[in-house]
């Protein structure tokens, strides 16, 4: 990047979150919903990816770097298998728009530690770790998502899983499920950045109990960890109270 003609290092990349093809889907960690692997929702009337126009944008007012979210359900309708190849050419065509733009993508898996298994008319949350849905399931997706994605120039990295929760083996079992998926990453090959959410929402204000230490082994040395944080009382991100009130409502727990 320059500022005028002289050159200066990034130190970072100013980023967005691109939301619509995780739309449609139940609000986490909701046991039951109509979505599942099987009934995924319609195109475009359910969710949807994002246009160039959006990302021009973008751009134009300084992104460097898009978190584009997407369901594993739309994209590996079986566990296991192989990957849609219908919503595989959206998530390609969506982040090639992107690059077109200018802007770097970080491939967000927006699931919550959870995949709806169809199990007759409601889909099931299923948590990895689950019987249904385990260990080896989340490193098979991201090996075919890696294999599918690591000679994209435009894809800077990857973002294992978005605010895992509600897994029946905690914060220790989300350290070795995400353990296990950045080495099937490697396995291919591929270095790219690989970014860790942590467990419980992925709120900082939870790390000190839930991940005391660092976890993640990396032969490639990309990786980073993603920590969440929201600045009113109850972490909920609805901002319910004025600014003067949360600042006294902190004071007043010893912040």
């Amino acid at each position: 990047m320059r500022v005028g003609q002289q050159k200066r290092k990034v130190l970072y990349l100013r980023g967005i979150s691109v939301c619509g093809a995780e739309f449609g889907t139940p609000d986490p960690p909701s046991k039951k919903s109509r979505f599942s692997n099987r009934k995924p929702g319609v195109y475009d009337t359910a969710y949807h990816y994002e246009s160039r126009e959006t990302f021009d944008y973008l751009a134009g007012r300084g992104m460097d770097l898009v978190r584009l979210a997407f369901r594993w359900e739309h994209l590996q309708r079986t566990l296991g298998g192989e990957l849609d190849a219908t919503e595989l050419s959206r998530l390609r065509d969506t982040g090639a728009q992107a690059r077109a733009a200018s802007l770097q993508v970080l491939l967000d898996l927006h699931n919550y530690g959870d995949y709806y298994l169809h199990a007759g008319k409601p889909g099931i949350r299923r948590p990895i770790d689950s019987a249904q849905v385990t260990r080896a399931h989340f490193a098979d997706v991201w090996r075919r998502i890696s294999a599918a994605f690591k000679a994209d120039p435009g894809v800077i990295g990857y973002g294992l899983m978005a605010e895992p929760v509600a897994m029946p083996s905690g914060a220790q079992g989300w350290e070795l499920a995400s353990q296990q998926a950045l080495n099937a990453i490697r396995g291919n090959g591929d270095g790219k950045l690989v970014s860790v959410s942590g467990y419980e929402w992925a709120g900082v204000q939870h790390w000190p109990d839930q991940h005391p230490d660092k976890w993640i082994v990396d032969n490639a040395n990309n990786h980073m960890y993603e920590g969440h944080h929201y600045w009113d009382r109850d972490n909920s991100g609805g901002y319910a109270y004025a600014y003067a009130q949360e600042v006294a409502n902190a004071g007043a727990r010893g912040f």
